[in-house]
């Protein structure tokens, strides 16, 4: 048990201390939207992503939430390669009232009008 703790606390005190993630950590990468950025899960579900610097060299790990969206209000938005969102209490959303659906990519909540197939809100980070 007393090894559990230290190896724990290790753990703890290296990743608060600005140290790197143990692979150990992670239960198995996360599939990233394009093959430079390498994203991992850990088994509580955070996601940490990096990306190549302008060295080449692969950045920091970042916490998801820390990233920006991949898309931007205004952007085109592929609808077709993401599932729309179907139970908005879930996620706290508002009743779709117009021309409008929501959709998910990377915990970050986009609101997209299917016909023109662009951003129209970023809605919120999702949990």
């Amino acid at each position: 048990m007393r090894e559990y703790v230290k190896i724990t606390s290790a753990l703890v005190l290296g990743i608060f201390a600005g140290g790197c993630l143990p692979s150990a950590v992670f239960s198995q990468p996360a599939p990233g939207p394009d093959e430079q950025r390498e994203c991992r899960q850990l088994q509580s579900g955070a996601t940490f992503c990096r990306e190549p610097n302008e060295n080449g060299q692969m950045g920091k790990w970042l916490l998801q939430s820390d990233l920006p969206p991949e898309y931007a209000v205004g952007d085109e938005f592929p609808i077709y390669q993401y599932s729309m969102i179907m139970d908005l209490r879930r996620y706290g959303l508002e009743k779709v009232t117009g021309n409008w659906r929501y959709y998910k990519v990377d915990n970050v909540i986009y609101k997209v009008n299917p016909d023109t197939r662009t951003v129209m809100e970023i809605v919120k980070r999702a949990r």
